[in-house]
C-alpha cells in the first residue's frame, strides 16, 4: 500500500518509527523506491514502552536508566515523566527489544558496594501473537497461512405452521341484521297500528284497547338489541 505524505517532519516521524499498528494489523513504512519490494522484512526487534519500577532514585538520570534499560533492550528514549522526576519509584523508557527472546519481567543489577538491586519491567503494550503460525504483528483471523474454512451445508427442517382454532366471539350485529330486524319492527308497529284501526272502525271502544299490553308487545322486539 503507498501513502503519500506531503509533509517532510511527518514523513520523517514515521519512517523513523518504522513499525507501526492499525486495530489487529502491522504495517512496516519504508521509503518507497521503483526497487523497493512490497515483502516486509523478518521482524526481530520491536520499540516498546517498558516501565520500571524500583530504580534508586540517584541513578534516576540518563546514563543511569540506561544501564538499567540495557538489560531489557536497547534504551531509545524517555518520556517528560521520567525526566521531570513525577514519581520516585517508576520510570518511563522506551526499548528496542530482541523478538526472539522472552521479555523480562524482573531485571537484577549490583552496584558498586555490592548491593543487589531488584527491579521489576512491567510492558503497558506488546504486538499481537498470531496463535496459528506464533509471529507477532498479527492474530489468527488475519494470518495469511491460515487455510480458509470449509463450508458445510447444513440442513435446517423444516417447520410447519401449527393451525391454531378459532375462538368463537360474541361479535355484534351486521348492518344487515340490524336493517332486518328493523323492517321486522316496523311491520309489527304498522300490524299494532292496524289492529287498532279495526277495534275504532268496529265501534270499539279505544278505551278497551289494553296500552301496557301493546306497548310490552313492540318492545319485546327491541330487546335483542343492544
Amino acid at each position: 500500500m503507498l501513502v503519500c505524505i506531503p509533509s517532510a517532519y511527518l514523513k520523517q516521524k514515521i519512517l523513523k518509527k518504522t513499525v507501526w499498528y492499525i486495530g489487529d494489523s502491522m504495517f512496516h513504512a519504508v521509503q518507497w523506491s521503483s526497487k523497493a519490494s512490497f515483502t516486509s522484512p523478518p521482524l526481530k526487534s520491536i520499540q516498546i514502552w517498558a516501565h520500571l519500577t524500583g530504580v534508586p532514585l540517584d541513578i534516576c538520570h540518563e546514563e543511569g536508566l540506561s544501564l538499567v534499560a540495557g538489560l531489557v533492550g536497547d534504551l531509545k528514549e524517555t518520556d517528560e515523566f521520567t525526566k521531570n522526576l513525577v514519581s520516585l519509584t517508576l520510570s518511563h523508557v522506551k526499548v528496542a527489544v530482541d523478538l526472539t527472546k522472552p521479555l523480562p519481567s524482573v531485571v537484577e543489577f549490583q552496584r558498586q558496594s555490592g548491593e543487589v538491586v531488584e527491579v521489576m519491567v512491567s510492558y503497558p503494550w506488546l504486538p499481537p501473537t498470531c496463535s496459528h503460525c506464533k509471529e507477532l504483528g498479527h492474530i489468527a483471523k488475519n494470518c495469511l497461512q491460515l487455510p480458509p474454512p470449509t463450508k458445510q451445508a447444513s440442513k435446517t427442517p423444516t417447520k410447519h405452521a401449527s393451525k391454531t382454532p378459532k375462538k368463537s366471539r360474541n361479535t355484534a350485529p351486521s348492518t344487515k341484521e340490524v336493517a332486518s330486524s328493523s323492517r321486522e319492527l316496523n311491520k309489527e308497529t304498522a300490524s299494532c297500528s292496524d289492529s287498532m284501526e279495526v277495534e275504532r272502525s268496529g265501534d270499539v271502544p279505544v278505551d278497551h284497547v289494553d296500552p301496557h299490553a301493546l306497548s310490552a308487545s313492540c318492545l319485546s322486539l327491541l330487546h335483542p338489541f343492544p
